[in-house]
């Protein structure tokens, strides 16, 4: 594809709204406070083997927070060496509610009239027609991609961890918002698509939940991911300070060969892979936080032209993929 092409069909973001001034170091701050909560409620447990394909093949890539990433000898997933014993003591605690209502309310519509066609249009794309569309979408927060959903036509359903957040959001939309892991929701529901933006790097054991995300599927229908990418031009410059490099929340890291092992050990159908970061975004408050300021300026000023060949090099700091149940 040529470079005039790769530009036209760049969706750029408003860095503005997404990387605002000092928005490293509240990612840092939040991510130490994180690791705080967890040693003073039930504390961690080392992970011995890599979570998405049971090697125990593996080296130190980095540290952050004192916790090891390390990387598997095998998949080339990178995973954090200890996770939290109880991982509710993050995503229901009573300071995570205020903080997600304040992201809600602080870019909302931005979020909604950005994000919300982009992605409405990846599922048209590999969903098969016919009927009502029943969609479920996995860790909703907020709720803001279930409203764009059904305004497009889709019956919606959500689940989310927290569950005080999920009783705020059920009351926003009129809808009841699943808590229940997905292995007892499969037992009560299926769904022709099932949405999981920015969930696989949280949960504990990604391959088994890939396994309970099938089960919730029908016949045909789709799982859309979307998820950190480890092999980025952002990570690899900023490394452990990037704040895609969570310990306490994000616990695994994928690349595309994570991608093509958990399809081949779910026998998910591998639909599209494809990157679209905001690396010159995550770049700028890296630049800023260092103050490097003609370095920041020019990764802003310079975030149109670069990043949309950042992510046709399948380089972009967020990764997307689509698995179908088969027939």
């Amino acid at each position: 594809m040529s470079y005039s092409q790769i530009l036209k069909n760049f969706l750029p973001m408003d860095l503005a709204q997404m990387r605002p001034a000092g928005f490293l170091e509240r990612m840092e701050r939040g991510g130490r406070e994180k690791q705080q909560k967890i040693m003073e409620k039930h504390g961690w447990e080392p992970v011995r083997q890599c979570p998405v394909c049971d090697s125990s093949l593996s080296t130190v890539e980095l540290r952050k927070f004192d916790t090891e990433i390390l990387n598997c000898g095998d998949c080339s997933t990178r995973y954090a060496a200890r996770r939290p014993v109880v991982t509710e003591d993050i995503y229901s605690d009573d300071s995570y509610i205020p903080v997600m209502m304040e992201n809600y309310l602080q870019n909302a519509a931005y979020r909604k009239a950005r994000f919300g066609p982009e992605r409405i249009a990846l599922i048209q794309k590999y969903l098969r027609p016919g009927g009502r569309p029943a969609l479920l979408d996995v860790g909703c927060g907020v709720g803001w991609f279930l409203e764009v959903a059904r305004e497009q036509g889709f019956e919606i359903f959500g689940q989310e961890a927290g569950r005080g957040l999920a009783r705020w959001t059920g009351d926003r939309l009129g809808r009841e918002i699943y808590t229940q892991p997905l292995a007892e929701l499969a037992q009560i529901q299926r769904f022709d698509v099932i949405t999981l933006f920015d969930v696989l790097e949280h949960v504990p054991f990604p391959a088994l939940f890939v396994q309970d995300v099938k089960a919730c599927l029908k016949p045909g229908g789709i799982a859309v991911f979307f998820t950190p990418n480890f092999d980025s031009l952002a990570i690899r410059v900023m490394a452990e300070r990037s704040n895609l490099i969570i310990p306490a929340e994000h616990l695994t890291y994928f690349t595309k060969k994570s991608v093509e092992t958990l399809a081949a050990k779910t026998q998910l159908e591998w639909v599209v892979y494809e990157t679209c970061g905001i690396d010159l975004g995550d770049l700028k408050s890296f630049y800023e936080s260092q103050n490097q300021q003609p370095l920041a300026e020019a990764c802003a000023g310079l975030y149109n032209y670069l990043q949309p060949v950042i992510d046709a090099a399948e380089a972009g700091n967020h990764m997307r993929f689509v698995f179908r149940r088969k027939e």
